[in-house]
């Protein structure tokens, strides 16, 4: 679909329309505005183009594809800086409290510690995958692959595409607002041919990031969008 300026006429390019606030701006006559007008005039089955996220990386394989980016992100470091105070807390208390009195907690509040042991060690795993891991997307010979590393992580899929009817993308809402906009995150889903809902991607941070796969994909499998109930935008 093109957008054009309503005040130059100047044709608008992907990288500068924002799809979670409806606006685009004019490189031409540095005009700022709301896109609905025109999207009610143009066919309302047909998505916007998403501009590529910095953070994602395409690559192509000649007769497929592949996108991969990390999963490093400013929340990595609130997770980062909590473990290390809760863990700093389970250490220096409970390890004091058994120095100095010559008995471990373990024996004396097996119950209360060792979920928070538990819970620590899971933050800190997470931090790590945070640090370290990469979500890839591969399309090639005949498969669509979906894979989370090097630290193990749930959610690796293997589709193959002649099953795959539509993709769309679909938001999560969390229960807090930021600056007046829900705050939340974006699912890419797939419907296969049987008709069942399949989940392949989740956690992505913006609706451009899920926007920018889920197009790509389809265009890369020749996938013709339509809408469907309860996706992002509908």
């Amino acid at each position: 679909m093109k957008l054009n300026c309503p005040k130059c006429g100047t044709e608008i390019l992907a990288e500068n329309m924002n799809l979670e606030r409806m606006v685009a701006k004019c490189t031409n006559c540095h005009s700022i505005f709301t896109m609905a007008d025109q999207l009610k005039t143009t066919n309302t089955n047909a998505k916007l183009p998403a501009p590529q996220p910095s953070k994602v990386v395409l690559e192509n394989l000649g007769g497929g594809l592949r996108l991969h980016w990390t999963w490093f992100s400013w929340q990595i470091l609130m997770i980062t800086g909590f473990a290390i105070f809760w863990n700093g807390i389970l250490f220096f208390g409970f390890g004091g409290a058994m120095l100095s009195d010559g008995a471990s907690p373990f024996t004396i509040f097996p119950l209360f510690i060792l979920p928070h042991f538990w819970v620590g060690l899971g933050m800190i795993y997470y931090a790590l995958t945070g640090y370290i891991n990469k979500t890839t997307v591969t399309v090639d010979y005949g498969q669509l692959t979906v894979r989370h590393g090097p630290l193990p992580w749930w959610g690796n899929k293997s589709l193959e595409p002649v099953h795959i009817v539509q993709l769309y993308t679909k938001e999560n809402r969390s229960s807090y607002r930021r600056n007046n906009y829900w705050s939340g995150n974006f699912e890419l889903h797939a419907i296969l041919k049987q008709g069942k809902h399949q989940k392949l991607l989740s956690g992505l941070d913006s609706s451009e990031h899920a926007l920018f796969v889920e197009q790509t994909i389809e265009e890369q499998l020749g996938i013709e969008d339509y809408p469907v109930r309860g996706e992002y935008g509908r």
